[in-house]
């Protein structure tokens, strides 16, 4: 008996991808990228799959691992062989993704926490303090604003899979940019994001722009999500004022200490 890792694209393995993202009660595009931006492998044993696990360089992180629920009986034997295999430094895992928490657990030195991420409420938050008139979809004039911000990498107008908005007041000065992600694995989230202008900070424009985007979102027929960087106590702040909680948090475990 022969476990073996394969090397796999991720279009070969986007089904087994979806269905475990829908297995997570939250993740963020933040999650996404670090699957996107890593190398794939699948698990066998005498060429049977029983799952599957990405590293991130240059991190060297393991940033997703799921078996099919007939080896998930081996969790500590499959993920003892992984880590042997690929030597990473730690995993990168969500809280609500069970079985890889625990298998990294196992092996955890050091734990720090990376973000917080956020659904909504039923929580009844305050009207915005600026027109959502103001707030529209980005066009081509407002590229090099845009760009100037370095929030997006690039910003990309007329993106379905990302679609970018502008906060504006009437006599033309620049407030601010939003956004709503859509995440390749779970089709029924649209991820908010949002940048203030530093002129208009604390003023209720990043407020405003997540209570705008959160509406568009959900006229899109989609469930608004976000995240934030847990040092980003002034993003945490603005997205619980708009009905948002995190019950969620994404941790680095580390599998040495970290001196």
């Amino acid at each position: 008996v022969m476990l073996s890792l394969i090397p796999v694209k991720l279009e070969d393995c986007l089904p087994a991808y979806c269905r475990y993202a829908a297995s997570l009660r939250l993740v963020d595009t933040f999650w996404d990228d670090m699957i996107l931006q890593a190398e794939l492998f699948r698990i066998a044993e005498d060429g049977k799959e029983l799952g599957f696990v990405s590293r991130k360089r240059p991190e060297d992180l393991l940033t997703s691992f799921f078996l099919h629920n007939n080896a998930v009986f081996r969790l500590a034997e499959v993920f003892s062989y992984v880590k042997g295999i690929l030597h990473p430094t730690g995993a990168r895992v969500v809280t609500g993704d069970e079985t890889f928490l625990s298998a990294a657990l196992d092996h955890a030195r050091h734990v720090e926490p990376q973000a917080f991420f956020f659904d909504l409420t039923d929580q009844k938050a305050a009207p915005p303090a600026f027109p959502r008139a103001w707030f529209y979809e980005a066009q081509e004039a407002d590229l090099p604003e845009l760009q100037e911000t370095g929030f997006y990498h690039p910003a990309v107008i007329g993106n379905p899979e990302n679609r970018i908005f502008v906060m504006r007041r009437p006599d033309g000065m620049f407030m601010g940019t939003g956004h709503i992600a859509r995440s390749p694995f779970n089709r029924s989230w649209g991820a908010v994001g949002m940048y203030t202008a530093p002129g208009f900070r604390r003023t209720g424009v990043g407020r405003s722009m997540i209570l705008f985007l959160t509406e568009i979102t959900k006229e899109m027929g989609l469930t608004p999500i976000c995240g934030c960087y847990c040092q980003n106590h002034a993003s945490r702040r603005t997205l619980e004022s708009c009905g948002y909680a995190s019950r969620t948090r994404y941790l680095n475990l580390y599998f040495e200490e970290k001196l």
